[in-house]
C-alpha cells in the first residue's frame, strides 16, 4: 500500500492560535495513516478527532507538539472526517508559537 504524500493535507498549517480545523474526508482510504507534527518558537497541545457525519466530533488522541522535536504516530481506525482541533498554543513575551499538523492516510 502506498503512502498518500499529499501536500495539501495539513490538517493545521502554522497556525498561532486556537482554532478548528477543517474535516478531511476519509471515506475512500484504508483504515490507519500516519500523523506528523511539529511546533515552531514554543509548545501547543491539539486533538485529533473524527467524525461520521462532520457535526459530533470525538477526540481520538491528544497530543503535545514541541519546537525541540518532531513528532509523529500512526493512527489506526476508521475515521470517515478527521481534523486537528487546536486546544492551546504557547508564547512568551516577544514571540508566539506556530502548529504544523500533517496526516497521511494510507490508500
Amino acid at each position: 500500500m502506498a503512502t498518500l504524500l499529499n501536500p495539501n493535507a495539513y490538517l493545521a498549517s502554522g497556525l498561532a492560535e486556537e482554532i478548528t480545523g477543517s474535516a478531511h474526508d476519509m471515506r475512500h482510504v484504508l483504515n490507519h495513516g500516519y500523523l506528523w507534527f511539529q511546533a515552531s518558537g514554543h509548545s501547543a497541545i491539539f486533538n485529533f478527532e473524527a467524525s461520521h457525519d462532520t457535526t459530533g466530533w470525538l477526540p481520538i488522541a491528544t497530543y503535545t507538539a514541541t519546537a525541540t522535536q518532531t513528532g509523529t504516530a500512526q493512527v489506526a481506525g476508521f475515521f470517515p472526517y478527521v481534523r486537528a482541533n487546536v486546544v492551546e498554543v504557547y508564547s512568551a513575551a516577544g514571540g508566539s508559537g506556530n502548529l504544523w499538523v500533517h496526516w497521511s492516510p494510507v490508500l
